[in-house]
C-alpha cells in the first residue's frame, strides 16, 4: 500500500504547483480542499519583487554577455549566439507577467480537466491520479535540476586551467544567474505545458475508451451491447457533452500559451542553427581556443533547446492523434451502429460535427504536429547552407 493516496486532479498536480511556486512563476494560491483560486497580499509581493528581479537580470546578463558580439573569429556565430541568448533572456523576462495576465485561463484549464475526470465516472471509467501525481513529481524534479546543471557548469568553470573555462562568456555572477533563470524558466515552462497536454491526450484516452466500451464501432460489435434507445441517447449525449469540454479545453490551452510557445521555439531554433554551424565553422579550419571553447558550450546548452522543441512537438502531436482517433470513432459507430432513429440522428449530428471541426493543439502561426518537425528540419538545412555559404566568402575574402 502506497504511503500516500492522491483522490483527484488537483492533488495530482501538487508537486508542479509547489515547484513553480517555489521559483516565483506562479503567483497565485490554489486551494486544494475547494479547488479554487485566489490572490493574497504575499502573492502581489512576490510578483513586483519578481519582476523588478527579472529586470535587473535581464538589463546586467545581456550587459555582461554582450563580449559574445567579439568573442569568436567569427561575426555570423557572434551575433547569432548573442541574438539567441538575448531571446532566452527575454522569455525569462516575459515569463511571470505572461503566467499573471493568463492566471484565470490557465486554472480554468485545470478546473475543465477535473470536471470532466468527475463526469467520466457515469460512464464507468476515470483517470489513474496516483500515476499522474508521480509524473509530475519526476518531471518537475528533472526540470528544475536545468537551472542547478547551468549554474554548476557556469560557475565552477572560471579559470583558464578548467576544461570549459567560461569566465569570458560569463563575466560574472550576474551574468551566471540571468543564465540560470532563464534556463529554470524553459525548464519549467515545458514541464507545465507538457504535463498539461498529457492531461488532455489522458482524458481522450479515457473517452475513447468510453466509446468502445458503450457503442458499437465494429460490425462484429453488432448487438453486443443490450440498452434501450433511451439509454443508448444519453450515452451519445454524454460522450459529446465530454468531448465538448475536452475540445473547449484544448482551444484555452492554444489561447494561453501561443505565445510563449512561438518565442521559446523561435529562441530555439536560432540557438540550435547557430550552434550548428559554429561546430561546422570551428571544425572547418583553422580556429583558436576561444572559438572552440565557445562551440562546445553552445553545443552543450542547445541540448536544452533541442529537448524542449522535440518535447513539445511530440506530445503535441499525440494529443492531436489522440483527438482524430475520437472523431473515427464516432464515424464507425454511426457507420456500423444498427440504432432506431432518435439514437442515428444523435451519432448523425455528433459525427457531422466532429467531421468539420476536430479539435487541435496550435500557437496561431501553425499547428503542433509532425509537420512542423519536418518544416522545421527543411528550414534549418536551407538556413545553414545560406550560413556556410557567408563564412565561406568571408573566408576567402570577398
Amino acid at each position: 500500500m502506497r504511503w500516500f493516496r492522491v483522490h483527484n486532479y488537483f492533488e495530482s498536480l501538487r508537486p508542479l504547483y509547489l515547484a513553480i511556486k517555489l521559483l516565483h512563476f506562479h503567483f497565485e494560491t490554489i486551494d486544494f480542499s475547494t479547488q479554487t483560486l485566489h490572490r493574497t497580499l504575499t502573492d502581489q509581493f512576490r510578483f513586483v519583487f519578481t519582476l523588478l528581479l527579472d529586470c535587473y537580470l535581464v538589463y546586467k546578463g545581456i550587459q555582461s554577455t554582450s563580449t559574445f558580439l567579439y568573442l569568436t573569429d567569427s561575426n555570423i556565430v557572434n551575433g547569432g549566439c548573442f541574438s539567441a541568448l538575448i531571446l532566452a533572456f527575454l522569455f525569462g523576462l516575459f515569463m511571470a507577467p505572461k503566467y499573471r495576465l493568463r492566471t484565470q485561463g490557465m486554472f480554468e484549464i485545470l478546473t475543465n480537466i477535473a470536471e470532466f475526470d468527475g463526469q467520466l465516472r457515469s460512464l464507468g471509467l476515470h483517470i489513474d491520479h496516483q500515476r499522474h501525481h508521480f509524473i509530475s513529481t519526476v518531471s518537475a524534479g528533472l526540470w528544475m535540476t536545468m537551472g542547478l546543471f547551468v549554474l554548476i557548469i557556469t560557475g565552477t568553470n572560471r579559470t583558464s586551467e578548467d576544461w570549459l573555462d567560461l569566465s569570458e562568456m560569463f563575466p560574472d555572477w550576474i551574468s551566471i544567474l540571468a543564465m540560470c533563470r532563464s534556463a529554470t524558466s524553459l525548464g519549467i515552462f515545458t514541464c507545465y505545458i507538457t504535463m498539461t497536454l498529457y492531461s488532455l491526450k489522458t482524458g481522450f484516452d479515457q473517452l475513447n475508451q468510453a466509446i468502445a466500451k458503450h457503442l458499437n464501432i465494429t460490425p462484429q460489435a453488432i448487438n453486443r451491447i443490450p440498452r434501450t434507445s433511451r439509454q443508448t441517447c444519453q450515452v451519445v449525449r454524454k460522450i459529446a457533452s465530454l468531448h465538448d469540454l475536452l475540445s473547449d479545453t484544448v482551444e484555452l490551452f492554444n489561447e494561453c500559451y501561443y505565445t510563449q510557445v512561438v518565442h521559446a521555439l523561435t529562441a530555439a531554433f536560432d540557438f540550435t542553427i547557430f550552434s550548428i554551424f559554429s561546430v561546422i565553422h570551428s571544425n572547418a579550419g583553422q580556429t583558436d581556443e576561444v572559438t572552440l571553447r565557445v562551440t562546445w558550450v553552445n553545443a552543450m546548452f542547445d541540448g536544452f533547446f533541442v529537448v524542449y522543441t522535440l518535447q513539445l512537438i511530440v506530445a503535441a502531436s499525440i494529443v492531436n492523434e489522440t483527438c482524430k482517433r475520437s472523431s473515427v470513432m464516432i464515424h464507425k459507430a454511426t457507420a456500423y451502429g444498427r440504432y432506431d432513429r432518435r439514437v442515428v440522428k444523435e451519432l448523425g449530428t455528433f459525427s457531422y460535427q466532429l467531421y468539420h471541426h476536430t479539435p487541435k493543439v496550435t500557437c496561431r502561426l501553425f499547428d503542433l504536429d509532425w509537420t512542423l518537425l519536418y518544416t522545421m528540419a527543411g528550414s534549418f538545412a536551407t538556413y545553414l547552407v545560406v550560413l556556410l555559404q557567408f563564412d565561406l566568402a568571408n573566408l576567402n575574402g570577398i
